[in-house]
């Protein structure tokens, strides 16, 4: 059995930028653990607001448990760092200064999980986000340390002609492997 992690900045990442895809490696038999490094605690409320600020991440990580439900996935962990809120002229952020500590979480979640193969953002952030290019550096790291014992890594969002959101595109990623996800649309669709 192939064991996967899934490491996303936030919650929602995971279903917005590769739902489809983690729903049917789950279909496939793969494990599918998710590991997200913040709860999603500095984004917005929504409009009207879901809830206060400060509940915001309890909110966030309980909507991304029931998407994991909703994948299939087979655990859910955190990283416990916290993410900042937005900032002035709609300013993001990442959650950490440096991907040495975080790419050292990582190494411990392949290693307890035997992980075959990483998931996670692509070297542009999809569209820029600091967070998520941090995310990407970790990764990356991680699986440089560990040279020729190293799982495959991969990204989400890669750039493709004809890509159907290319405001979301990885540009300076070219595609090398593109999937169509309409059977596993479903499942996305009840984790978002």
């Amino acid at each position: 059995m192939t064991d996967i992690v899934v490491f996303v900045a936030h919650p929602d990442d995971e279903t917005m930028l590769a739902g489809g895809t983690l729903a049917l490696l789950a279909h496939t038999g793969a494990k599918v653990h998710y590991l997200c490094a913040t709860r999603g605690e500095g984004g917005e409320t929504g409009e009207p607001p879901l809830c206060q600020p400060e509940q915001l991440g309890e909110v966030r990580e309980d909507e991304l448990a029931c998407a994991v439900q909703a994948l299939h996935g087979s655990s859910l962990d955190f990283l416990g760092y916290a993410d900042p809120r937005v900032g002035p002229d709609e300013a993001l952020y990442a959650y950490a200064g440096h991907p040495g500590e975080i790419a050292h979480h990582l190494l411990g979640i392949i290693r307890e999980k035997d992980i075959h193969a990483i998931l996670t953002h692509g070297l542009n952030g999809e569209y820029g986000h600091p967070a998520h290019v941090l995310s990407y550096r970790a990764a990356c790291q991680a699986v440089e340390s560990l040279g020729g014992a190293a799982p495959l890594l991969y990204s989400v969002m890669a750039f493709f002609p004809d890509h159907p959101h290319p405001r979301l595109a990885n540009h300076d990623q070219p595609a090398h492997l593109i999937l169509d996800v309409s059977a596993a649309l479903p499942a996305k669709t009840r984790a978002a």
